[in-house]
């Protein structure tokens, strides 16, 4: 992909869109019972003596838990009001681990973030792949914690197949899509950076279903393409410089936890405040 060099008067409108996927809550707090002792029980086996006092640290209120970054959230959607977060609500599995939706502090932390104006939608789960009806309850468990209709929605692990998955998003209720992109690889899945309705096939017709592709995501630069930090910052400018030749919406995914410079993300920060930075060039 080559910088591009655009003129002004080349350059198109380009939406920054930053989005955040909450796949676990907290690295700690809130996690009880048998999920509690067996990742304790883990660390001791290990020897992580490490992790087993930063665990006491966080329970006793003495630091922060590692994956709470919600005040980093909340400053970015302050300066960009169209951030969007999808939250996992889905009953614990092999690939769905996050906190109970029942836990009435975890219920108090997503509607103070509603409250503020922050957009949320839903994280379908793993578990929830083709599978309407846990939709439909993961949905509600959401709406009744917002105490609003959910409309967006991300799948969990960008797990979708068409038509099947975008039909049970429509039967739910949903209007608004941002799966369309790719895991592996960064780029444009469905050939736009704009907001486009789903054509659905089946029935030879245009849907209500607005499809919002990402431009890239975190765990693609650091895990799949094995980059570096300046490495992911310089195909980042080359993604934007794309998105302004042709215009639309900027949209790339982070996580809560690889926003705070914690283990294998330790410096990543600076990716994300970076992306956020080429905001200035579109003004």
């Amino acid at each position: 992909m080559k910088h591009l060099g655009l003129s002004a008067t080349e350059v198109k409108k380009v939406n920054i869109i930053p989005s955040f996927d909450i796949d676990n809550t907290y690295a700690y707090k809130l996690k009880r019972g048998k999920r509690k002792l067996l990742s304790s029980f883990k660390d001791l086996l290990q020897f992580n003596w490490e992790r087993i006092k930063e665990r006491q640290s966080v329970l006793r209120g003495k630091v922060n838990d590692p994956y709470d970054t919600f005040s980093t959230i909340r400053e970015i959607r302050q300066r960009f009001p169209k951030t969007k977060v999808f939250w996992l609500v889905g009953k614990w599995g092999k690939k769905d681990r996050n906190i109970s939706i029942k836990n009435k502090k975890h219920q108090q932390l997503i509607k103070s973030l509603v409250d503020e104006g922050l957009d949320v939608g839903l994280h379908p789960s793993f578990g929830s792949f083709l599978k309407k009806d846990i939709i439909h309850t993961e949905k509600k468990e959401l709406e009744d914690v917002c105490g609003k209709t959910i409309s967006n929605s991300r799948q969990h692990f960008l797990r979708f197949e068409i038509p099947s998955t975008f039909v049970d998003l429509r039967t739910a209720g949903f209007t608004h899509e941002y799966s369309m992109g790719y895991a592996e690889t960064v780029g444009f899945r469905a050939g736009t950076a704009r907001a486009h309705r789903w054509f659905d096939l089946s029935k030879n017709e245009v849907s209500n279903l607005i499809i919002h592709p990402f431009v890239y995501m975190d765990g693609t630069l650091r895990e799949y393409m094995k980059l570096s930090i300046e490495e992911s910052k310089t195909l980042v400018k080359e993604l934007h410089d794309e998105v302004r030749a042709y215009g639309g919406d900027f949209i790339f995914i982070w996580h809560n936890e690889t926003i705070g410079n914690y283990g294998n993300w330790k410096g990543w920060k600076e990716v994300l405040d970076y992306t956020l930075t080429l905001s200035l060039e579109d003004k």
